[in-house]
């Protein structure tokens, strides 16, 4: 069915078993989430959750359901603070741009998705995005991320260009950059203070890097297979793993 003529009106405007219906339209077997076709009721879809006005706030279908097709996310309604469709098969290119403005958590891992992101369009509310193992090409701009975010996963992409991490979100506590096609030097002296997690492994980061101003908070710290070089000290609580680098690592 066409929906073209639809593409003006504002998803706020019509009620939310419609907008679920349009939401879900291209998949080939939405029957797995909806019940089949003389099932209109919200109350019979699978793993949605709705406040006590009728609204719904929550959508999980991930990796038990293997779905297959698309979805738009136009019509994804407005109160929707969780999204998690990991582990389908969606085709086609993933629009940051139409997310709901009150999203908190978002998880597309596994997607098979393809296409450029633009990170600086995420919801300004998000904390937590999982983008990883997919096809998704192009830069990745971590300037001007939502200050709300708190675990970032872009990893085992197709990613490339140089990235910077001097502005990132001050409460962020994990970003996974690991596993794609990203080059370029790294200034890691003003990584965020709460930061525990950093994976940059297997990625074409090259040059003497500093260290020294790695925040205490570390817990882990991948750089393995890339071409930096430089010297970290650290303590034994904290995992370093800089295999096949010109990263040394001494203990204190």
């Amino acid at each position: 069915e066409d929906t073209s003529s639809l593409g003006k009106i504002d998803r706020d405007s019509l009620p939310h078993e419609t907008l679920m219906e349009l939401f879900v339209q291209g998949i080939k077997d939405k029957e797995k989430v909806c019940g089949g076709v003389s099932s209109n009721e919200l109350s019979d879809w699978r793993n949605i959750k709705m406040n006590d006005v009728g609204e719904v706030i929550e959508i999980e279908w991930g990796y038990t359901f293997r779905l297959n097709g698309t979805v738009d996310l136009r019509w994804v309604p407005s109160s929707v603070e969780k999204l998690r469709l990991c582990g389908n098969s969606f085709e086609g290119s993933l629009d940051i741009e139409l997310l709901p403005s009150r999203l908190v958590e978002a998880d597309f891992a596994w997607t098979k998705y393809t296409g450029s992101v633009d990170l600086t369009m995420l919801p300004r509310s998000l904390k937590y995005m999982n983008l990883s193992v997919n096809s998704l090409t192009g830069s990745l701009e971590l300037v001007g991320l939502p200050s709300s975010a708190v675990k970032l996963y872009f990893h085992r992409n197709n990613f490339e260009g140089t990235v910077n991490l001097t502005k990132l979100p001050m409460g962020l506590k994990a970003l996974a950059l690991d596993n794609n096609r990203l080059s370029g030097s790294l200034d890691l002296t003003q990584l965020p203070p709460t930061i525990s997690e950093l994976y940059l492994s297997h990625n074409g980061f090259w040059g003497e890097t500093d260290f020294r101003f790695l925040p205490k908070t570390f817990e882990h710290f991948e750089v393995s297979a890339t071409q930096l070089s430089g010297y970290i000290h650290c303590d034994n609580a904290q995992v370093y793993i800089v295999t096949d680098s010109n990263v040394k690592v001494f203990k204190i």
